[in-house]
């Protein structure tokens, strides 16, 4: 299963590379066989990935100590709903989920019909694929959630007792969403730039996705808010811990995009900053994951 496990992270890094160099030269030379061809490796990566993540899912779920990952997140008195949700108590499982996450909704849009035939859509997951090399690099070099224990523990460490509340099962994967899903307006926004096309053609393409974004990010906050006041008592009215704060960034960029988008749909106006927008919410997410899983509050 370690085989399996690690061979399924260098594949999709493998796919991802490719898919990334097939995009980029399909559309500098405007060959559609290219593109095409990077369409199957969207296709390639979702698989891969999804055979990573079921596979870890069951590793914790089944109490595989052997898995340092699984010894050092859960033990055998856990709920298995819990050890469930070690999937993203720890670095390389939450990087495993953006990058499956990611996966995902690459492959939507690459085989959704809607969006398959747009212009744009070849420089969306071209962005995609670029950050879908990144993570499953890192997964494969630095974070591989596969690496196996010297020797085998008893019992696994289990989760931080501040974890053990039922926030840890919402609050985390709903903010992981918001986070990847600003990932697509971002990749189109910078097909926007490639084409510098600034008609609001590329608005209906966002306006969803940004909407997903931000129910994920409304409700990652709200349910994270009340676990950090219940269990981390900041004190104050706010009660907030950095990581919600780090959320609560996003949360409020993308809320001024909802708006700002209406707007440029209906009357034609505020381009540049639903562009700017769209930039800093993303980065502002990948700041708020960068906050909480690099151990620079440690």
């Amino acid at each position: 299963m370690y085989i399996l496990g690690y061979t399924t992270m260098v594949a999709s890094f493998i796919f991802s590379l490719y898919g990334l160099w097939a995009y980029g030269y399909g559309i500098k030379k405007k060959k559609e066989t290219y593109v095409e061809s990077g369409k199957g490796a969207v296709f390639a990566v979702f698989v891969t990935a999804t055979i990573g993540i079921c596979l870890l899912v069951y590793l914790l779920v089944t109490n595989h100590f052997e898995y340092k990952y699984v010894a050092a997140y859960t033990n055998s008195s856990l709920a298995w709903f819990y050890r469930f949700c070690a999937l993203w108590a720890g670095n390389a499982g939450s990087l495993l989920l953006w990058a499956f996450l990611l996966s995902l909704f690459a492959f939507i849009i690459a085989y959704s019909k809607r969006t398959q035939a747009h212009a744009l859509t070849p420089y969306a997951l071209l962005v995609l694929l670029m950050n879908l090399v990144f993570f499953f690099l890192v997964l494969s070099i630095n974070e591989n959630p596969f690496k196996m224990t010297k020797t085998i523990p008893l019992d696994g460490n289990g989760l931080n007792p501040m974890l053990l509340h039922p926030g840890m099962i919402i609050h985390p994967v709903s903010t992981y969403v918001g986070y990847v899903t600003l990932a697509v307006p971002f990749a189109y926004t910078i097909g926007v730039l490639f084409q510098k096309d600034w008609s609001a053609i590329w608005v209906p393409l966002i306006r969803k996705w940004t909407l997903i974004a931000w129910v994920s990010l409304t409700i990652g906050n709200l349910v994270g808010a009340w676990w950090a006041y219940v269990e981390l008592g900041w004190g104050g009215y706010w009660a907030w811990d950095p990581v919600e704060n780090a959320s609560f960034m996003p949360w409020l960029t993308t809320t001024a995009l909802l708006h700002s988008l209406m707007m440029q749909e209906k009357k034609q106006i505020l381009k540049g900053w639903n562009v700017a927008l769209v930039i800093v919410s993303y980065f502002l997410s990948l700041f708020g994951t960068f906050i909480v899983r690099s151990g620079v509050l440690t």
